[in-house]
């Protein structure tokens, strides 16, 4: 691609993304050198996190926080450069430092960023700050950027500047002025002062304002040419046609008939009908199924179409809600849950909630291979061996020439645990393995006797004190988990995550808002970005009256994830003089509101307050627990369910928490071998429960196992013999037979 003339950073970069037609685009400078790594670092760190839409490098010669002072290479010869960028990579291998703005000799961006938000702006000509516009429009558009701290490039810099001979001070001073202009920044603000991000992104995207079309090349002479202002004139929608979230021109509104349910490419993904449709027509076909979904329709058919095309335009958020609703329109219909598994597996990356609803489509069809298969996948990336040659001989029952399958099995049955000797497994590393395996199993109660050993023999070992003060905060004794958390701070006071967890303890528990106050600043003195503790400090802050720290430390926060909508909201409730939830109420007055709404049959209060509740205290299991129960009553079963799996996961050793998912299996759900075996796991624990064996015996009953089920009920009343419930299940079954 070859220009008459020099037309600048912004041009050149968009003649480029023209043509580009992969799933990322990287600008990339003339002045650079890459080293080994590189361009594979970037883009694993895109991957691994969804919102961010811009990744950058580390480098010697940059502005901001992406600059490496005083490298130990020569700069001019780069003698030394390749094994210091490896050396830095091993170092700093996955790290990601969020920011709001990524500089531009090196850039890899999101096709979906692209599409969003166009090209370069070129209105600043030869360079400087075009990269922070985009930065911020794409911020705006809802994408943050971020550096992969793991990956270095040396820039020699400010080579085409030079090679122009132009003056490089005098290009940015002008250059800031057009970006202040643009921008709506103050005319007196001087270059290199800090100012709101704030107030800028404020209103959020507007296409008309923040959209830059990228020309399509043409051929002339030879030379391939392109100028956004020749674009201008010869485009035939304006700017306020363009869609402010994708940043593709929509089509005239047509009737769509009834071809609207349509997807295009290769998905795994189930669709309602099989035509194909247009990318330029998903925003109208998407307008169309919403539209229809307020009249007497298929609502299964329709969410699950409509999460598909979220899916496809990048809106996951909507694309969950659509695919949960078609399955709670239609929970019988195995494509509607295998999209909803789909998506939580593959986009969500949530294999727990992913593993929940597979399990649901083998209960529903325990000879689909294609799910067994998936699921013995799972468990295989989750290290639950036993699981997945579980789940993979039962693919090779069905289908015994499955060779692909057949060499899973047969690596997992080689698989040898390796030999640990008697003196191996008194060390403290043995001893405090052993208790995570305990924890795993979902035996808490063990776990922490043996974690009490493990301390009482090696005092010294901080990981366990933490543990432990997790484990008892899980069983409710909050005295014993504060000296726990204390004491793993006494031992390793350097170690910000038992820091964390202390201050965490006290601020929202033990509701000493000082004594948190004091440990959260010891954390940001040594990681300022810190945004969980950032914003743990606003809100103690706002807590305390004290309204300026508190916006200090928000608009921190907001420094940090500038595109965070929940951030952008708290900073608004304090401005305003609001106060967060956490701040008006503590945990266990909003609770106790909970359960009087309960009682007095107001549900959809009682809600409300439980998933603000949820929101801030995602590891409460009691509030996950009654969760369930609410959205059971009101028909919501697959949220129901999501919660009491959750309740049950994070407190593994209540009884009533896991009960209630085994009746939830049973009752709603129809999964009685599920719920079966929770309780016979519940019996061996809890072996004279009367409750647990008449469920058994129900469930047996349910099974066309009468056999069994007179034995659970024989033992039930061996425990209570006046137990008149127990007597009249049997007579009924009796009477059945």
């Amino acid at each position: 691609m070859v220009n008459r003339e020099n037309v600048g950073f912004a041009a050149g970069n968009n003649q480029g993304l023209a043509v580009a037609r992969g799933e990322y685009c990287l600008l990339l400078n003339n002045d650079v050198v890459v080293t080994s790594g590189w361009l594979e670092r970037l883009v694993v760190c895109a991957e691994k996190n969804q919102d961010i839409g811009i990744v950058g490098p580390m480098s010697n010669h940059v502005a901001g926080p992406q600059l490496i002072e005083a490298v130990p290479y020569d700069t001019t010869s780069l003698e030394g450069l390749v094994p210091y960028a490896a050396d830095h990579a091993l170092a700093n291998k996955g790290k990601v430092k969020r920011l709001p703005r990524v500089v531009g000799f090196c850039m890899l961006i999101k096709r979906e960023v692209v599409e969003a938000i166009g090209g370069l702006d070129e209105r600043y000509g030869l360079g400087n700050f075009e990269d922070d516009d985009y930065s911020l429009r794409a911020v705006l558009a809802g994408y943050g950027s971020c550096i992969a701290m793991d990956c270095f490039i040396h820039h020699f810099g400010s080579r085409t500047f030079k090679g122009a001979e132009i003056d490089y001070q005098d290009s940015l001073e002008k250059k800031w002025k057009i970006f202040k202009d643009k921008w709506g920044l103050p005319n007196q603000l001087p270059y290199g002062e800090s100012w709101e991000i704030k107030e800028v992104i404020r209103g959020g995207f507007d296409a008309a304002r923040h959209f830059v079309p990228i020309v399509k090349l043409e051929e002339s002479g030879g030379l391939t040419v392109a100028s956004q202002e020749t674009a201008k004139q010869e485009l035939s929608l304006p700017l306020e046609a363009k869609d402010g979230n994708q940043g593709k021109s929509r089509p005239a509104q047509s009737e769509a008939g009834s071809d609207y349910l349509q997807t295009k490419g290769d998905t795994s993904m189930t669709k309602s009908n099989e035509p194909v449709y247009s990318p330029e027509t998903e925003d109208t076909l998407i307008a169309y199924m919403e539209e229809k979904l307020q009249g007497p329709v298929n609502a299964a058919v329709i969410h699950n179409d409509l999460g598909i095309m979220y899916c496809r335009t990048g809106e996951h958020p909507r694309a969950l809600e659509n695919f949960m609703a078609a399955t709670e329109h239609d929970p019988l219909n195995s494509d509607y849950l295998k999209n909803l598994a789909d998506f939580y597996y593959s986009i969500m990356q949530d294999s727990r909630a992913a593993l929940a609803v597979y399990k649901r489509l083998v209960a529903m069809d325990p000879v689909n291979t294609a799910v067994l298969t998936i699921l013995g996948h799972i468990h295989l990336a989750e290290n639950d061996f036993g699981e997945a040659k579980t789940y993979y001989k039962r693919v090779l029952d069905l289908e015994p020439d499955n060779t692909e399958i057949r060499g899973y099995l047969e690596n997992l049955e080689s698989t040898v645990a390796p030999v640990v000797s008697d003196k191996q497994k008194d060390t403290p590393e043995a001893l405090y393995n052993q208790a995570q395996q305990l924890v795993e199993q979902g035996d808490a109660d063990t776990a922490c006797r043996q974690l009490e050993s493990l301390v009482a023999v090696y005092p010294e070992h901080a990981l366990a004190h933490n543990d432990l003060g997790v484990l008892y905060y899980q069983a409710g004794d909050k005295e014993k988990s504060l000296a726990a958390y204390e004491q793993a701070v006494a031992l390793e006071p350097q170690n910000l995550i038992f820091k964390k967890n202390l201050a965490d303890f006290m601020y929202i528990e033990m509701q000493q808002v000082e004594a948190a106050l004091e440990i959260y600043n010891e954390i940001l003195a040594v990681e300022p970005d810190d945004l969980e503790t950032l914003l743990a400090m606003g809100q103690v802050c706002s807590l305390l009256g004290q309204k300026e720290d508190a916006l200090h430390f928000i608009n921190q926060a907001l420094a940090v994830e500038p595109w965070n909508a929940d951030i952008k909201q708290l900073l608004d409730d304090v401005e305003a003089g609001k106060q967060s939830p956490e701040a008006r109420l503590s945990v266990e007055e909003m609770y106790a509101q909970a359960q009087v709404h309960a009682e007095n049959g107001e549900t959809s209060e009682a809600l409300t307050i439980m998933k603000e509740l949820v929101d801030s205290h995602p590891d409460l299991a009691v509030i996950h627990n009654d969760l369930g129960v609410l959205n059971y009553q009101t028909g919501e079963l697959l949220t129901a369910e999501y919660h009491y799996e959750k309740a049950a996961e994070i407190e593994p050793g209540n009884t009533v928490f896991r009960k209630n998912l085994a009746d939830f299996y049973c009752v709603a759900r129809g999964r009685l071998e599920e719920g079966m075996q929770i309780y016979v796991d519940l019996l061996e624990q809890e072996p004279d429960d009367v409750e647990i064996l008449a469920a058994l015996g129900q469930i047996c009953q349910r099974l066309e196992k009468p056999e069994d089920a007179h034995k659970f009920y024989e033992m039930a009343l061996n425990v209570e013999p006046w137990n008149a419930q127990i007597r009249q299940l049997m007579d009924e079954m009796k009477h059945a037979g």
